[in-house]
């Protein structure tokens, strides 16, 4: 059975991959996924939120991708509250709503990877 820990009524599975989003932040992405994303942005409406959920949150420069025990820790270690997404247990999605903490954690998320 796979390691969790509970926020509220929602199950952090340790190894899953999670996002963070924060709607001012914006984190590199490789060139060919930013001409994507730069693709869907020309669109209207309901034909870029389709196209840019094909790219899904990976590939979304405003979204932070961190694995639950991450998540677990960022929420420790900074103390904010999370929003969870509607649809989190199938979206995995974690608004943040301070930018202090949006840049802690990609901060810390992205000088580790370098590391």
């Amino acid at each position: 059975m796979a390691k969790y820990e509970k926020i509220g009524n929602y199950p952090i599975y340790f190894n899953r991959q999670y996002f963070l989003v924060y709607a001012g932040g914006q984190r590199e992405l490789t060139e060919k996924d930013q001409k994507s994303w730069n693709k869907t942005l020309a669109l209207p409406g309901i034909l870029k939120e389709k196209e840019q959920a094909k790219l899904g949150y990976q590939n979304n420069p405003h979204a932070i991708p961190v694995s639950g025990m991450d998540l677990l820790s960022f929420i420790k270690e900074l103390n904010f509250i999370p929003l969870f997404d509607k649809f989190f247990e199938q979206t995995g999605v974690v608004t943040l709503t301070e930018l202090a903490a949006y840049e802690a954690i990609k901060s810390k998320t992205f000088n580790d990877k370098i590391k």
